[in-house]
């Protein structure tokens, strides 16, 4: 259902109950509302407070500056040894609850879903923008990013939500979303713009900005002050807000670990002709050496590829190879790196930054490889056989 539906649907609803209240049948339809997800139970707890105190400072001037604009911004938070909770941050930066919950699980799809349901329903707008804020490693499995080899490993991670052992998995993430609900996606999430992510979401949202590797602490909190009326704008604002950010890191010196962001504003509802040329194009048979790709992840384990490098050496020509370029760079309208990542700290360089990472099947990994298979970009992108 998209936001547009979704007002539909409310206003018939209004009018065919007797009982409704006439404040309710003339509750104003916003021009958009940023519906902020926090699924803070985890590790990222202490970041919590901080965050939402940047959030209602920067809400407050975005409003101050934009008088005439109807906006709203709402708030479900999930921290450690607090009740779950639903609340509007009001146009002066004060926080109004709405609903507090039993415990719950915010890596739940079925709470993030009455959560949207929610949000929808109280705040009718012609336009939706979500701000995820948790742990994530874009289309893995549950607990496999640090652990991606056996089934029975102890170790367990995070893949775009994360509520103590607890993880919501690509899947049900969208699937939770109803058609076509957000204008833009803003993960301040690790390993969000991965090709895999991007195409499950195509139809949830127009605009993804994510980062092809991890998000370093403190993430978007400080830029949220005076940044934050980008995320309220047209899909440019969400590149110029990823580029400040970029911007700010690039202060430090290239020896400083704190010099590290690879982000992308992704096309997520333009992905179809990228897909099928990769499926006619493409020869999957060239064997290619991970170690030759550049990389956008940590340690030794290898999972996380640039897409523009990986799938460029299953290219004979240089026409094809120009084409690619051409269908990502449609895909991917901005992007912007710093040269290395967590120098010191076990990182990378960044040679090479399409904007979109991709999984390479491995054979030290046949769980990964076999959840790979099942996945929407595994499908659409396989060569069907003759028959």
């Amino acid at each position: 259902m998209s936001h547009k539906h979704c007002i539909a649907a409310i206003v018939f609803a209004l009018t065919l109950c007797s009982c409704t209240s006439m404040h309710e049948q003339e509750r104003r339809v916003d021009d958009r509302v940023l519906a902020v997800y926090m699924g803070g139970d985890n590790n990222l707890s202490s970041e919590c407070d901080a965050k939402l105190a940047a959030l209602r400072e920067g809400f407050a001037s975005v409003c101050a500056a934009s008088a005439s604009a109807r906006l709203r911004m709402v708030v479900y938070r999930d921290m450690l040894g607090a009740a779950p909770s639903l609340c509007e941050v009001t146009s002066n930066g004060e926080l109004s609850p709405i609903e507090s919950y039993e415990e719950e699980s915010s890596a739940s799809p079925e709470v993030f879903g009455r959560v949207l349901r929610q949000v929808c329903s109280l705040f009718p707008a012609r336009g939706y923008t979500l701000l995820v804020f948790s742990h994530a490693s874009g289309w893995l499995p549950e607990g496999r990013l640090a652990a991606p080899v056996g089934p029975d490993d102890e170790v367990h991670t995070r893949t775009i939500v994360a509520d103590g052992a607890s993880e919501m998995e690509l899947a049900d993430f969208a699937s939770a979303i109803p058609r076509g609900m957000f204008d833009g996606i803003i993960f301040e999430t690790c390993f969000m713009a991965g090709i895999e992510a991007a195409w499950e979401l195509r139809d949830k949202c127009d605009f993804m900005l994510a980062s092809s590797a991890e998000i370093v602490s403190p993430g978007f909190t400080h830029h949220y002050r005076t940044l934050l009326g980008h995320l309220f704008g047209p899909p440019s604002g969400l590149a110029d807000f990823g580029q400040a950010v970029v911007d700010s890191l690039c202060v430090y010196p290239a020896s400083d670990w704190r010099r590290s962001a690879t982000y992308s504003l992704i096309r997520a509802s333009t992905l179809a002709p990228l897909a099928e040329f990769i499926r006619t194009r493409c020869d999957a048979a060239l064997a290619v050496s991970v170690f030759d790709v550049q990389r956008f992840d940590r340690g030794t384990h290898r999972l996380f590829f640039d897409m523009g490098d990986y799938y460029s050496r299953m290219l004979d020509s240089e026409a094809d190879r120009v084409e690619l370029q051409r269908l990502i760079a449609a895909a991917v309208p901005w992007k912007a790196a710093t040269d290395s990542f967590l120098y010191g700290q076990g990182g990378f360089a960044v040679e090479r930054h399409s904007g979109l990472t991709a999984y390479i099947r491995q054979s030290a990994y046949p769980y990964l490889n076999m959840r790979y298979d099942g996945l929407g970009w595994a499908k659409a992108v396989r060569k069907k056989i003759p028959q």
